[in-house]
């Protein structure tokens, strides 16, 4: 998934070209919706095959531990996620602006432990 829709119509275009029309192109879900903290609700994902995801949330908005568990759910699935060390850090070490997303990575209580320790 990409918000820019551009980017969707690429990685399809070169995907299709790979499988050649084969049976796993219609597995497949292509998507430019914006990650945001309730995306794990807007996910549809079948419960009987496994799911392999890779998430590259722009510096961390929208990684939660909520869309994780949505993701590795099935039995089989795997989720690669990009997590930035240095942003995590930084708003860490800031004022509240980012607590929203901290806590959805962290969960309340581990995100305010974690700010109080930095």
């Amino acid at each position: 998934m990409d918000v820019q829709k551009s980017n969707i119509e690429n990685l399809e275009a070169e995907i299709k070209a790979l499988l050649q029309g084969g049976a796993m192109l219609p597995r497949i879900q292509f998507s430019n919706i914006q990650v945001g903290l309730d995306f794990s609700q807007q996910i549809k994902i079948a419960t009987n095959i496994p799911v392999l995801s890779f998430v590259d949330p722009w510096g961390y908005k929208g990684l939660t531990m909520e869309l994780i568990r949505t993701l590795i759910k099935n039995n089989g699935s795997e989720c690669i996620f990009f997590f930035n060390y240095n942003r995590i850090n930084m708003a860490l070490s800031s004022n509240k602006l980012f607590d929203e997303h901290l806590e959805g990575i962290f969960g309340a209580e581990a995100a305010s432990k974690l700010k109080s320790e930095l």
